[in-house]
């Protein structure tokens, strides 16, 4: 049977559902992105995706259904009175992918802030972290697709907001490549369209990214410029977040104090929204924690990450647990330190960020320090789970496991 034949065999709802699957950013769509797309009921929508299948228009995937491109490019060409209007639905569809990524966004990385977004006509779901994860793996070419098409069509504000739900993916999973190239087409549109907060939020990005690659003067530099630019918006919580996520790049640098400095402002900053206060207090309060720590502050570090454990948020919570263990082992107290990373692990079990899994590991290694074989073999999971993200740490942990005394009972194998 023809193209054209099977065409005309289906109702007028299914002719103009076809068209418009052509119009999705991935290479398969799923119900809800297909209900976006039509802006149809959702039993409406599902009764004609099976249509589509029975007719051979359409196949059936794990996650949902896709088009040969041999059914794209008829549903691109083909024009009559059931054509629907394409560009509405272009609009529905990327609004969607910028809403459920925020949310997925939210679940991801409860414990950071994000420009509000505008209202669209689709509902969305919501998922845990782990599903969060889950569906930024799946869509993340339809994702990209969808911000450059926003980007083909001038929808500035668009690009950059998508690049921003993208950004706690990129990231947990250090795309450093991903991260570049979604980041460029963010600070285009956002200097294209002279968007102030757009701007703010591409320069804080860029300051992440130049931090994940090193704790350097230029991501430094970076930072600054992002403080400036968010000084100019109206969005506390866009310049709180930057002053929490630069005091970490200078603990990390050994600038602890000017890092106090600034937690200490974004502090202040939180404490006159609730709203702020509960989600990025608690991250303020574990990095002055750290800083106190490395400053060997130990009834500091300790009174803060106790503070921080009384927020809101499991994965503030986990980091706060991580740094009470950090600051009992500093301080010679292996049964405390124990049972804080107990929980810590506990909080962290459906929790897909990698790299906190990888401080657990390590930490249990201290734990276990004059045991050199389970030493070794908590540092080598932690090697792997950084090695997997591509992280520099994992270079120094396999260094430090190569200084480890070889006992009798290790395998050699």
């Amino acid at each position: 049977m023809g193209a054209n034949a099977s065409y005309g065999r289906l109702d007028p709802t299914t002719r103009a559902l076809h068209q418009l699957l052509a119009l999705a950013p991935g290479e398969e769509v799923t119900l809800a992105a297909a209900q976006a797309l039509a802006d149809r009921p959702y039993i409406e929508v599902r009764h004609s995706l099976y249509d589509l299948v029975e007719a051979d228009m359409l196949t059936r995937t794990e996650r949902g259904w896709k088009q040969t491109d041999l059914w794209r490019t008829h549903a691109f060409h083909i024009e009559d009175e059931h054509t629907p209007d394409t560009m509405a639905a272009m609009g529905r569809i990327l609004t969607w992918y910028l809403r459920t990524a925020t949310v997925a966004s939210h679940a991801l990385a409860p414990h950071y802030w994000h420009t509000p977004v505008r209202d669209g006509s689709a509902d969305v779901a919501h998922y845990s972290p782990l599903q969060a994860m889950e569906w930024f793996t799946a869509e993340e070419g339809a994702l990209v697709a969808a911000l450059l098409t926003a980007q083909g069509l001038d929808q500035h504000r668009l690009v950059w907001q998508l690049h921003e739900a993208i950004l706690p993916f990129l990231r947990s999973h250090r795309t450093h490549t991903l991260w570049h190239r979604t980041l460029s087409a963010a600070h285009h549109a956002a200097e294209v369209s002279q968007d102030p907060v757009g701007q703010a939020v591409a320069q804080s990005s860029k300051a992440l990214l130049e931090g994940q690659l090193g704790p350097t003067d230029h991501a430094a530099a970076a930072f600054e410029e992002a403080l400036t630019l968010w000084e100019q918006t109206e969005h506390t919580g866009g310049l709180a977040q930057t002053l929490i996520d630069y005091a970490a790049l200078q603990v990390r640098r050994g600038h602890t104090r000017h890092a106090r400095h600034l937690l200490e402002r974004s502090l202040a900053l939180t404490s006159e929204q609730s709203c702020l206060a509960t989600r990025l207090s608690a991250r303020a309060q574990v990095w002055l924690g750290q800083a106190a720590l490395d400053e060997n502050h130990l009834d500091e570090a300790r009174t803060w990450f106790t503070t921080a454990l009384e927020g809101t948020g499991f994965v503030a919570q986990a980091y706060a647990l991580l740094g009470l263990t950090r600051t009992h082992l500093v301080a010679g107290d292996p049964i405390r330190a124990a049972h804080a990373l107990q929980r810590a692990d506990l909080l962290l079990i459906a929790y897909p960020d990698r790299a906190p899994h990888a401080a657990v590991e390590v930490l249990r290694a201290q734990l276990h320090a004059d045991d050199p074989a389970r030493c070794r073999t908590h540092l080598l999971r932690a090697h792997t789970l950084l090695a997997s993200l591509g992280h520099p740490d994992a270079d120094t942990l396999l260094q430090y496991m190569a200084s480890l005394p070889i006992e009798p009972t290790d395998r050699p194998w």
